[in-house]
């Protein structure tokens, strides 16, 4: 394999293993469950195409992560929660907003992702 090629690959592995940068003008945001017991966690933050909007619930199991999910926006407010509907510990949180999904309104806690674009891993339960 010629040395262009490597270095494709190598870029290309460290970028898809979640530990490179994000995208230029994107921050990429995911949810790590390090709770000893299942969450349910809902995101609502912009999307380029389509402005601000909600992601449906992930049900994470212990140690699981979601996907990142990118935006150009440097806010992002998300909801995580045990099966009893309580909130699971999270140090990140500069905010709240009620949030209507479909017929229900959640209070959901805002986290600020900083000025420079980034790949941020929002862990629950450290």
């Amino acid at each position: 394999m010629g040395k262009g090629l490597l270095i494709a690959a190598a870029l290309s592995a460290l970028l898809t293993s979640g530990q490179g940068f994000a995208a230029a003008n994107t921050n990429e945001y995911r949810i790590q469950n390090k709770c000893s017991y299942p969450v349910r966690a809902l995101v609502h933050m912009v999307d380029a195409q389509r402005g601000w909007r909600t992601y449906g619930w992930y049900d994470l199991q212990p140690g699981e992560t979601t996907k990142f999910l990118p935006t150009p926006n440097r806010y992002v407010y998300y909801r995580v929660q045990k099966a009893d509907g309580a909130l699971a510990p999270s140090g990140a949180s500069d905010g709240s907003r009620q949030i209507r999904v479909g017929a229900e309104v959640h209070e959901m806690h805002r986290v600020n992702l900083g000025k420079a674009f980034r790949k941020f891993t929002h862990t629950f339960c450290r």
